[in-house]
């Protein structure tokens, strides 16, 4: 069975909810904290994970020798994602970000990359992880070092999705660089604007195969070939659902994408399905709250897309 795998940031999450989100100097109560796994390559793996079979999904990362590493590597494994190329390393702590979410779902995050900053093709046997790249159909980078994705580009064959994350403010030449050995960028809108210059990205010459852009509330747009689409989001409230959490929203998209691209898909559709996906996950309270297979079923059934459910 070709696998998907998927590369990145692998965090513990630490979320404080609140009613407002604080302006600087401002002292607001916090009405809950939660602790769970994070981090856009964890989640993106799991999102994935949860569309496909068991084991389907490879991912590659470094935590910490701690406990908090353990832990991390416990949880992929329940939710059916391969481990092998999970590395532990002394003397550094695992990746974590403090999340503060307000009563409208909008956030903000502080991270500590920690481990995820040392991920290199260095920690894996070279052979074993050449064989197992050779027998890879979609690869997908979230947040990873640019110099661990320039590595692996040189050895995969496969599809290869790239979200290069906050990561793209320090390494916007690098990424230039390795753009047009991708088939699917894919950017937030501010990240765009970093990347580019400009916030246009309907007009912008993009260098890349295809180029997805998020645009929160108003959907996704695919630009490719020099013309562009834009999948609106989906309406939650004209379902009768309200939004809980914002966070995340992205790592359930391209972890869903990622999944239908594995599935054989049309980009179109698994545009849709991703958006499907996002929306799903912003009524959960929970980072991970990406949906499961026959709980994405239902939510197309749900706005209408029964044409995509009966596909899946």
């Amino acid at each position: 069975m070709e696998k998907l795998f998927v590369s990145g940031t692998i965090n513990w999450d630490i979320t404080l909810f609140v009613d407002k989100l604080p302006l600087s100097g401002q002292e607001v109560l916090v009405n809950k904290v939660t602790f769970a796994p994070g981090g856009k390559g964890g989640n993106v793996s799991v999102a994935a994970s949860r569309l496909l079979e068991r084991n389907e999904v490879s991912f590659i990362g470094a935590l910490g020798k701690d406990e908090i590493g353990n832990k991390q590597v416990e949880i992929l494994k329940e939710e059916g994602v391969d481990t092998e190329f999970v590395a532990q390393i002394n003397s550094v702590n695992s990746g974590q970000a403090y999340i503060a979410v307000e009563t409208t779902g909008q956030n903000i995050i502080l991270t500590y990359f920690g481990a995820n900053e040392m991920l290199s093709t260095e920690l894996f046997e070279k052979e074993k992880l050449e064989r197992a790249l050779k027998n890879c159909n979609v690869l997908v980078f979230m947040d990873a070092p640019v110099k661990f994705v320039e590595d692996i580009l040189r050895i995969a064959k496969s599809k290869v999705i790239w979200s290069p994350g906050p990561t793209i403010k320090k390494q916007v030449e690098n990424i230039k660089k390795l753009m047009s050995k991708v088939n699917y960028l894919i950017l937030n809108e501010h990240e765009f604007e970093a990347l580019y210059g400009t916030k246009d990205w309907r007009k912008t010459e993009t260098r890349v195969e295809n180029l997805i852009v998020t645009l929160g509330k108003e959907g996704a747009a695919l630009i490719s070939n020099g013309s562009y689409e834009v999948f609106p989001t989906i309406n939650l409230e004209a379902y009768g659902m309200p939004v809980v959490n914002t966070v995340g929203c992205g790592d359930a998209f391209v972890g869903a994408f990622a999944a239908m691209k594995q599935r054989g898909f049309q980009d179109n559709e698994a545009i849709k399905i991703a958006n499907c996906a996002a929306a799903f996950k912003a009524t959960k309270p929970e980072t991970r709250g990406s949906p499961r297979l026959n709980e994405l079923k239902n939510f197309l059934g749900l706005v209408n897309m029964s044409e995509l459910m009966d596909k899946l």
